[in-house]
């Protein structure tokens, strides 16, 4: 019994004990994985072999691709029709009512910078008064065009993350894809997805997806 190298290497552990599952080879048996307890102290670890073939692994992991893709191209499809779509589109037209709104509060601010100076001229020795009414006036507007660029900002941002949200998803179906299509995983390929795997003693085999994977299903999901 040896130990090689192999796609699961650092991923699969014993679902009883928590050790790390070594792998193995024997001419008489498949490829395979023992619980590293029992591997290294037999009986007396207090855990047993729960030996699992290579064969069984990449069956159970070519299902949970599969299955993880199918959720996420689901739930692309909904982010796509239904709230992202319709949220970009509605930030959209939210940004083109505020651009309006902000080229007309500037406009306001030139008329009310050239009536102020048109009056201050006019009547001089009431400068102060005119100034006072003016800037009351002036930090209307200022204050309306501040809110606008900064709702505006807001609502691109909001956009690009919704985009950026699906450009990631469609990456990731990219790649999940191009590892279907291969006959043998690489070890690159499990730590894309995987984040463990555990094997209990009547060999029921756990599959935990990696949390940035998890929490983009997430976000799209909620």
């Amino acid at each position: 019994m040896r130990k090689y190298k192999n796609p699961y290497t650092g991923r699969i552990f014993c679902a009883d004990c928590g050790s790390p599952m070594f792998s193995t080879s024997n001419p008489k048996r498949p490829d395979g994985y023992v619980c590293g307890s029992y591997h290294r102290r037999g009986l007396s670890s207090g855990c047993t072999s729960h030996h699992i073939h290579r064969k069984r692994l990449d069956e159970e992991v070519k299902e949970f691709i599969c299955q993880v893709r199918d959720s996420l191209k689901n739930e692309i499809s909904d982010y796509s029709v239904s709230g992202s779509k319709k949220r970009v589109e509605d930030n959209k037209k939210k940004i083109e009512r505020l651009e309006k709104d902000a080229e007309e509060y500037k406009k306001r601010l030139v008329d009310i910078a050239r009536a102020k100076l048109e009056e201050t001229v006019a009547d001089p020795e009431n400068k102060e008064i005119i100034n006072e009414t003016y800037k009351r006036l002036e930090n209307e507007f200022r204050n309306k065009l501040k809110l606008a660029e900064s709702q505006m900002v807001f609502l691109e941002e909001d956009s690009d993350k919704r985009r950026q949200i699906k450009k990631n998803i469609e990456s990731i179906l990219e790649i999940f894809d191009k590892i279907l299509k291969k006959k043998e995983f690489s070890q690159e390929d499990i730590s894309l997805i995987v984040e463990k795997i555990t094997v209990s003693e009547d060999k029921i085999v756990t599959l935990y997806l990696k949390n940035s994977i998890r929490e983009l299903e997430a976000v799209v999901s909620g």
